[in-house]
């Protein structure tokens, strides 16, 4: 059955049932355990109710400008303008990282929309006891510094979140050293950013972290060796095979946290330079459970040991072709 009904209603009834209900109960009931509560930020802004059960989402998109028909909905204590596009094309089946969604579009109108995102943010983390789950930007906006001042709201009222996403977009060399800031204090990162063209910078990354740089031609060999995390996956990258040979000789010496790395570099792979100097023996076939508890096997992967022999790790070759990535899966020996 479509838990999101309201949709399929005439746009005559629509009006009829926003007007009696407040914004939750226009849109759907969900079991709090399933559903996240995300902030989008970018050419759109707005929030996003995900329901991670059945792949359905709804959209709280913030704007400034009122269209001519609308209603109104209680928020809280407030009365906001409201409108639903039924022609909306987006309101449709899509598909954002190989997932397929249902998705939901809804208008809410503030003349401030930065305080109008907090409003219905609150709003939704109050009524269903939640923090805010993913911080995601995506297209330019037109509000000067309005990544830094959500960001630096999200962290005043939680300390953390759990997800945040920056993809095609351009920054300047003081917002992307305050987004480097913060990687410490977030679990699943996707920066795909366009820095600077002779950006450099010194950072360091510490923990629990499943971190994905891409268009990372800024990215150095000195940031590799700063970085001790769960999952790292660098793209673009100006890394070249002595890099990759030094950072094993460095993980091999170091108790890292590393379970995954993935390089892909402008570089075209030699293995004679990346494994110089470093004992290797080959296993025909070995197979792990990814993060996604699915099993995967690779065959003819180059091993290495860490020197204390506790920890081994599995490099995917494909002599066939020296563009595929590196790939390094780290496990405990047995």
């Amino acid at each position: 059955m479509d838990r999101f009904a309201l949709f399929q209603l005439p746009a005559v009834a629509i009006s009829e049932v926003m007007k009696k209900f407040d914004l939750f109960e226009i849109t759907f009931r969900i079991p709090r355990d399933v559903l996240t509560v995300d902030i989008l930020f970018g050419s759109l802004i707005g929030v996003r109710l995900f329901d991670k059960r059945r792949n359905e989402l709804v959209h709280y998109y913030i704007d400034s400008y009122e269209k001519s028909k609308h209603e109104k909905v209680k928020i809280g204590n407030s009365i906001v303008p409201i409108c639903i596009d039924n022609d909306d094309e987006d309101d449709e089946d899509f598909e954002d990282d190989g997932e397929e969604y249902s998705k939901y579009s809804l208008n809410l109108y503030f003349k401030d929309q930065i305080e109008g995102l907090k409003t219905v943010t609150d709003y939704f983390c109050s009524y269903f006891e939640q923090e805010i789950y993913l911080f995601r930007i995506e297209g330019e906006s037109f509000i000067e510094n309005g990544i830094m001042t959500v960001m630096d709201w999200i962290l005043e009222r939680q300390k953390t979140i759990n997800g945040f996403r920056i993809e095609y977009v351009n920054v300047n060399e003081t917002l992307a050293n305050y987004i480097l800031d913060k990687l410490n204090i977030l679990s699943f990162v996707i920066m795909n950013m366009k820095m600077p063209e002779d950006f450099r910078t010194d950072f360091k990354v510490e923990g629990e972290i499943d971190l994905k740089i891409n268009a990372a031609s800024w990215f150095t060999f000195q940031n590799l060796l700063n970085i001790n995390c769960k999952d790292l996956t660098i793209e673009n990258s100006q890394l070249t095979n002595a890099d990759i040979n030094s950072f094993l000789k460095h993980w091999m010496s170091n108790d890292l946290k590393f379970e995954h790395l993935r390089i892909y570099s402008e570089d075209d792979f030699i293995f004679d330079v990346i494994f110089s100097g470093i004992p290797t023996f080959r296993n025909p076939q070995r197979t792990f459970k990814n993060l996604g508890k699915v099993y995967r096997t690779v065959y003819n992967g180059i091993e290495v040991k860490r020197n204390d022999g506790l920890k081994t790790a599995t490099i995917e070759i494909d002599p066939t072709n020296q563009r595929a990535p590196f790939y390094m899966t780290v496990w405990d020996t047995l």
